[in-house]
Parts: structure tokens; sequence; C-alpha cells
């Protein structure tokens, strides 16, 4: 064989070792990058929603018309069991902003917060704040805000004068201890509202922060469907009464009255249901719409691959249901569950749902534990990463919320079959089977057959941490105000 021929068979021997090997790297590398993993110090959007159950689309509510949420819903892990600590604004903020249960920290009222008596606590934001992440807000994130949270906070109040004069009717209504149907269909652009200042006011933050090189936390807080129930015009036009399924709930039986309260907190019975429900509905899709800009924004900076997403409520609400219950402050479940989502970076289980039983408390120990930041003392939650790196992952746990009603204190705990419920020592206890009851309609507790399974519950719930008391101005969970003295 001439010199030739070996030089050209070792150029055959040569390409068929090496160029399957060059191959193979170079899909190994394309896969690598299609696969690429979370950052290290991802950046965290807030998103808090004032009073919203879970009726919306990707929760199966038809009836509501959320197809931004429902988008945002199919990028992140769905929680379709995640509930408050309190179904009260500013007991359930207080508890998931600063990681407490509320009878740890005692903030149980409207108010009371965690660092009136743990001073040197770090809210979540301001955790993220001394670990060097940039942190701002609008609107109603925490609900008395704590500015050593924030590099940067606006309240983000309405300019629209009818928006203006519906919040202070409703103050001054309720300064008089009385109810309203309070809905308004208004005569502005988004932009007008408090609401739309908070969407705008996240989206210029997003433009301003996304090209600074600092990871940044921004919490986006909606105050709708808060009541009153104000919104743009064009939202209730999409929502005529017509629209609204007529309610169908089985009779209550064996519920405990003091399950039943009837506090400050909601609005008169409406004499008609379904234009009350209208009105609401389109409190969400109003909504909907302001948290569209915001993904809209996030598409077009393209910061879903370095960005953590949170979407939830601070509990939900009761529209009708239970005889005509029009408020918060219940532990059924249609007031203790909230809509949670959670989106996270190169995540392989977008539009996923977990049935895992979660707490809004865990959200705290979550975003600490995907950012990679140590995890403080004082947290009670648990970290929901390993149901977002698998959301049929194994998880045994249940979750508890309290409130208070008539100066006696309701503690619940709901399990995968079960939620039980004990008002004060021995004053009423409620059980319903989740699975034959959804909806908490027939009180079992009183049934021989569930005695085995109350006296597990009962177990279950004692290890939720009590107080030692109920403060004096927290019969009701709201401080009473005094009433301003007519003129002489």
């Amino acid at each position: 064989m001439n010199l030739l021929a070996v030089r050209a068979l070792r150029w055959e021997w040569l390409l068929a070792i090496c160029l399957p090997l060059l191959l193979a790297a170079i899909v190994v590398n394309a896969s690598a990058a299609s696969a690429a993993p979370a950052p290290s110090r991802p950046n965290v959007l807030f998103i808090v929603v004032d009073d919203l159950c879970a009726d919306l689309g990707a929760f199966g509510v038809a009836a509501a018309r959320t197809p931004n949420l429902d988008r945002l819903v199919a990028r992140s892990v769905k929680f379709d069991r995640a509930y408050c600590q309190f179904p009260l604004c500013s007991p359930s903020r207080e508890s998931f902003l600063s990681g407490r249960r509320p009878e740890s920290s005692g903030a149980i009222q409207q108010g009371r917060t965690v660092r009136s008596v743990q001073p040197d606590l770090a809210y979540l934001p301001g955790y993220f704040r001394s670990h060097g992440w940039y942190t701002a807000a609008y609107g109603k994130v925490f609900h008395k805000n704590d500015l050593a949270s924030w590099d940067r906070y606006d309240e983000a109040a309405p300019i629209s004068p009818q928006e203006k004069a519906a919040l202070k009717g409703r103050a001054a209504t309720r300064q008089q201890g009385e109810n309203a149907p309070e809905w308004l269909a208004l005569d502005c652009e988004d932009a007008d509202t408090g609401d739309g200042i908070v969407a705008r006011g996240v989206a210029a933050l997003l433009r301003e922060r996304a090209a600074s090189g600092q990871p940044f936390f921004l919490g986006a807080g909606f105050r709708k469907p808060h009541l009153p129930w104000t919104a743009p015009k064009k939202y209730f036009a999409q929502f005529p009464r017509t629209a609204i399924p007529p309610l169908r709930e089985p009779p209550l039986r064996d519920v405990p009255l003091i399950a039943l309260q009837t506090d400050l907190f909601g609005i008169a019975p409406p004499a008609d249901r379904e234009e009350a429900v209208a009105a609401y509905y389109a409190c969400v899709a109003f909504i909907d719409a302001q948290v569209g800009l915001l993904l809209a924004e996030l598409d077009q900076l393209k910061l879903w691959d370095k960005t953590i997403v949170v979407f939830l409520s601070d509990h939900g609400y009761h529209l009708g249901d239970h005889g005509g219950l029009w408020a918060k402050l219940t532990d059924f479940e249609r007031c203790a569950r909230v809509p949670l989502a959670i989106a996270v970076p190169h995540t392989k289980n977008a539009g996923r749902t977990t049935a895992g039983i979660v707490e809004s408390l865990d959200l705290y120990p979550t975003l600490v534990d995907l950012c990679g930041l140590p995890r403080p003392a004082w947290l009670e939650g648990r970290s929901l990463a390993p149901l977002l790196a698998d959301p049929a992952a194994p998880w045994d746990h249940a979750a508890f919320t309290t409130t208070i009603h008539e100066g006696v204190i309701g503690r619940s705990v709901r399990t995968d079959r079960w939620r039980y419920t004990e008002w004060g020592d021995a004053v009423a206890t409620e059980l319903y089977d989740q699975v034959a009851d959804p909806g908490n309609y027939h009180n079992l507790a009183a049934d021989p057959a569930r005695a085995a399974e109350i006296l597990v519950l009962k177990k279950l719930l004692a290890q939720n941490p009590r107080t030692a008391e109920i403060p004096a101005d927290a019969q009701s969970p709201r401080a009473a105000k005094p009433k301003k003295k007519s003129p002489p």
C-alpha cells in the first residue's frame, strides 16, 4: 500500500471515530442551552390581590373572565389547595410576609403588626433587600405598610373623582357601623384608578430595573375586588346579571351559628344576588386586565427566564352562599382557600397542578429557598420547592386557619379529607367531609361514627400555636373606631 493510501485510510478512521463524538457534543450542548438552569439570584415579582376567592377561569369557574390570569397559571404550577392563615387582610398579610403564624406573633386583628412585637424581624421583601435585591412596590402589599422593607414604595391613590368618592362614601358609612350594597361602574379609564396606577407603576419599574444588573423584588398590590366594587364601566358591560349562574346549594345541616358570622366586613344582603356577583366579577376582570399589563412587560423585556412570579390572594370571599354570607372572616373552605400560582424560570412543570395542601405562610421559605438565601430561624412555614420540582411529589401536610368572632377564636385544620374547626374551648365544633361536602354545608361533628377521625384531627389542631389570650381590643378582629362627635 502506498503512502497516499495509508494517509487516506487514516483520515477515514479518524472521521469515523471523531465525527460522531463531535455531533454528540453539539447535541448535548444544545440540550443544555435549551434547559438552562434557573439564575442563582432570580428576580421576584410578587402579585397579591385583595379579597379574591378562587373564582377564576383557571380554577374552574367559567363565568369569570380571566384570560390573563389563566395565561399566568398556564406558565406556573397551580396550587389547587392553598389556604390562608387568617381570612382577613391585615392578619393574613402579616403572616405570609413575616413567615409567622397569626397566633404565634399575636397579629390577629386589623392593623396589629408582627414588627410591633418582634422589632428585629425582617419581612419578606426586607429580607431580600438585606441580601442585595432592589425592593419596590406599588399599592397594597402590606395592610399597614412597612417602609423598612422597600427601597421605594408608592401608595398609588386613584385619580378618578368617582373612585375617590366611592372610597370616601364607604369609609363614612362604615364609620357609622353600617353596611350598604356598594358597586359602581366608573366613567373613567383604567389608568385613572388606583389599581390601574399600580399596574403601570410596576410595569415602569420592570423596565427601569431590567437592565440594572441588580436582582429585584417588586410587589404589585391590587385592591380590587375589595369593596367598594368599582371598575371602569367596560368591565361591568361584560357581566350582565343574566351571565351569572344562579346559586344552587344544599341546605345547612347542624352548622353552628357562630360559624355563620355577620361582622362589619361585608355588605348588606343585596336584593339581587346575581347583580352583586356580576359587580364582583367585573372587578376581577378589571384586575385581570391590569395583571395582563405586567405579563406583557415580562414578555417584552424577556424576563421570564430570570424572574419568579408569585400570584395569590390574601383570603377567599363569600358571595351569598351559606344562607347569604357576603363577607370574609369565616373558617369555611370558600373563605380559607386562596388562588395561588408560582412561575419559576425554566420550569418543566408549567401548567401542571398540585393537589398538595399548602399555606400562604409557605411563600417566605419557598422564595428564600429558590433564591439560595439562608433560611431565617423564625420561619414557621415549609418550602414548596419540592412541589415546584414535582407537583405529584409526596406531600402529607395540613393547613391551619384561625379567625375570631364575638370574642371567640375559631381554629380550623384542613387535611386531605377533612376540615375540622373548634370554637373556643367548648363553644362549638365543626367537621366537614371535603370529598362528599366540599362546600361545607353538613356538619358531622356530632356523628358518633366520626369520633375516631375527630380525635386524630383534634390532636393535629393542637399542634398549631395558640395565643395566650385575646387582646381586649380584638373581641372583633377590627379594633373599634371612635365615632366622631357631633358639633355642639
